[in-house]
């Protein structure tokens, strides 16, 4: 096994750790924030963890945030959102630390993300 791969193991075992454990703090705090992670998949293209846990005011805080890494992963899964990019992390106290940002799988577009993406195409076409 490479050292990388023990650490995405590890990571992920740490994830599922905090999960259970905000599971015993909180009846179905995972069903709660799987929920959320969903419902903001459905109406943002792109988004960060950081956004979905800053708008789902419906689930309690986690007593360890990284049990988010887990609904993350099982969104993911799920098929709800795959890996589009890397950001940057908006919170003071990450300092700018590199995020995934995720492309929804799910979205339902406003019509102005609709009209964006037409002129984005349009405008790709254009410029080729």
């Amino acid at each position: 096994m490479s050292v990388t791969q023990l650490g995405f193991d590890l990571a992920e075992q740490g994830a599922a750790r905090a999960a259970d454990h905000a599971d015993r703090v909180v009846v179905d705090w995972s069903e709660l924030a799987l929920q959320a992670f969903r419902d903001h998949a459905l109406t943002h293209t792109e988004f960060s963890t950081e956004d979905v846990i800053a708008a789902s005011t419906r689930v309690p805080p986690a007593p360890d945030k990284r049990a988010w890494g887990q609904i993350a992963m099982k969104a993911r899964r799920l098929g709800f959102c795959h890996k589009g990019r890397v950001g940057t992390s908006k919170l003071p106290h990450a300092h700018a630390r590199c995020i995934t940002i995720w492309a929804s799988n799910i979205a339902r577009p406003t019509n102005g993300e609709a009209r964006a993406a037409v002129t984005a195409r349009a405008s790709h076409q254009f410029n080729k």
